[in-house]
């Protein structure tokens, strides 16, 4: 019912205001003036509804359901919709959402919140789940993905959408399970807390980013992302300001592939343990053109600890100012472990470029 009421009102074209889309992404769709905001979120235009559904990548012939939150029930609406459905949410939405079937969901300036409870957005069954231009926060559980937990596991898009203040025991903000995908594209995963993966916790699955920003999480280790049998790549994004109590501040990879490419990790901190910007422990890992600068580890490994037989090739990526407690203050390798160096300076840190000595060939100091 009040999805159909939400629809009558967008197609009699209904004078008022128009959220404004979120700013991670949907942007400059419109304004609201602040006796509008005060009257609480009105139906959009169709002018804005066709820019929202282009910047979130949906078919323009698509039809739509708008749901105004709080006045309306995103449950209600996501139960009601049909598989392969598209919502459009502006307002404030609390509550614990579960997706269960092909779906999208566009944010006009939308927050979904899990109001403490549980996690905010669960995927269930294996669907293909878009979300554009909302912020997801609120959610905490003792579980697993305190924002968005992939337990379907299904394929997850994020276009525009900022996934900030969640807590969980594994994937603070984001938890993929084995077979689950994940892809951020120009969105943002922060100020979460995890035991596991404060920002993104993978266990087997598969986790992408482009145009994205991690930071600001905080975890037991994976401050930033951790992967343990997954596959992560980063590209064109910036890991940095992460902490976890031990090891990888930043990320934090086990039996693991991870590629980043023409990204940061900067500013990350391993509190008790090694690995300041990147942990690596039997991983393969690629990096290319990659800044890896001003992490720090208590011990060993301020800007990259590698251990465990795992192989680590830097290209164009340069290791400089991180500080290690103990050793390696760049580069610490390990356990039969291999790195290989191509026109990536490893320089400026403390206590010293790489450690042991002579295990990261080219490195020296």
């Amino acid at each position: 019912m009040g999805m159909r009421m939400a629809g009558a009102r967008w197609r009699r074209g209904m004078a008022g205001a128009v959220i404004a889309a979120a700013a991670a992404g949907l942007g400059g769709l419109a304004t609201v003036t602040p006796a509008a905001a005060a009257a609480g979120p009105q139906a959009p235009s169709p002018t804005v509804i066709a820019q929202a559904k282009a910047q979130a990548g949906v078919d323009p012939a698509a039809s739509v359901a708008v749901v105004l939150c709080p006045a309306q029930n995103l449950q209600t609406a996501i139960n009601g919709a049909p598989a392969g459905g598209v919502l459009v949410v502006a307002g404030r939405c609390t509550g614990n959402f579960t997706i269960g079937k092909n779906l999208t969901v566009i944010g006009l300036a939308a927050v979904l919140d899990g109001g403490g409870t549980a996690s905010t957005v669960t995927i269930m069954g294996s669907p293909q789940v878009r979300l554009a231009g909302l912020t997801i926060t609120g959610g905490s559980t003792t579980s697993i993905g305190g924002g968005i937990d992939n337990f379907g596991p299904g394929t997850v898009t994020l276009t525009g959408t900022t996934v900030t203040g969640n807590t969980a025991q594994s994937g603070g903000g984001i938890y993929d399970p084995s077979g689950g995908t994940v892809t951020l594209t120009r969105s943002a995963v922060t100020g979460n807390t995890g035991g596991n993966g404060g920002g993104i916790d993978s266990t087997g699955g598969t986790v992408t980013l482009t145009g994205s920003t991690v930071t600001g999480n905080t975890a037991q280790s994976g401050g930033g992302i951790n992967s343990t049998g997954g596959t992560v790549s980063v590209t064109g994004s910036a890991v940095t300001g992460n902490t976890a109590q031990t090891g990888g501040g930043g990320i934090y990879s086990v039996l693991a592939t991870l590629s980043l490419a023409s990204s940061t990790v900067t500013g990350n901190t391993a509190r008790t343990g090694s690995g300041g910007g990147i942990y690596s422990f039997a991983s393969t890992v690629k990096l290319a053109g990659v800044a890896v600068e001003r992490n720090t580890a208590d011990t060993d490994g301020g800007g990259i600890y590698n251990n465990g037989g795992g192989t680590m090739s830097l290209t164009g990526s340069p290791v400089t100012g991180n500080t290690a407690q103990t050793d390696g203050g760049g580069i610490y390798d390990i356990g039969g472990a291999t790195v290989t160096l191509t026109g990536s300076p490893v320089t400026g840190n403390t206590p010293d470029n790489c450690s042991p000595t002579g295990s990261v060939p080219g490195c020296t100091g």
